[in-house]
């Protein structure tokens, strides 16, 4: 089924109930899925060579997501498809480096 089809099958289900909490669950279902999707953007890596560990970070709310220790193969990473807080979809295809200002800069 595409976002399409769900849509209209949400839109269509409202009609055909009667009771108004199960409309009320289909209009929003309808609403949620006519919003934009919440596509993936890269892991934000923070590797300071002073540092022991390696942290992974959301692009979009800018928390740590996984840590490794330097020398850990990647393949033991927790690497989430959603982050936990936020609900960002990440990928972790193409990490990309954090560009944060060094501590006492804003």
């Amino acid at each position: 089924m595409t976002r399409e089809e769900a849509i209209k099958f949400a839109e269509h289900a409202v009609n055909m109930t009667g009771k108004s909490e199960v409309k009320e669950f289909y209009r929003m279902a309808a609403a949620a899925l006519a919003q934009p999707g919440n596509e993936p953007l890269s892991v934000l890596v923070l590797d300071e060579p002073d540092r022991e560990y390696i942290d992974y970070i959301c692009p979009k709310c800018k928390e740590i997501i996984s840590q490794r220790r330097r020398g850990q193969h990647m393949s033991t990473v927790y690497q989430c498809k959603y982050h936990d807080r936020c609900g960002q979809r990440v990928d972790w295809a193409n990490p990309e480096p954090d560009r944060r200002p060094p501590e006492g800069e804003a």
